[in-house]
């Protein structure tokens, strides 16, 4: 059990690690595309789902950028946050697998 909930531990900060990395690569694209010109106009809800929408547009490559290299650290750190949202996924699936297979 102890190594259940270790690997668990790992998977989380894993994630969280990774979404992390994303939010700072994220904010320094919008920063240099100047598509958030202040970080406070983040609080305004409409606002912050434009730049989401954009961020999205960015990834997909149906947005042209200024900075591609930022744009290829965006998309870099976008696939690693996926795939530690897919571990840790699969692994809390495995876990309810084994919980109710043993109940």
């Amino acid at each position: 059990m102890d190594n259940l909930l270790l690997i668990s531990l790992i998977l989380v900060f894993a994630l969280l690690l990774t979404a992390a990395a994303y939010f700072q690569a994220a904010c320094k694209l919008s920063r240099a595309e100047n598509w958030l010109p202040d970080f406070a106009d983040l609080q305004d809800w409409r606002k912050n789902a434009a730049l989401t929408k954009r961020l999205i547009r960015a990834i997909a490559g149906r947005e042209r950028v200024q900075y591609p290299h930022l744009l290829r650290v965006l998309r870099r750190r976008f696939s690693w946050l996926l795939m530690a949202a897919s571990a840790t996924l699969v692994w809390i699936i495995g876990l309810f697998i084994v919980y109710f297979k043993n109940t």
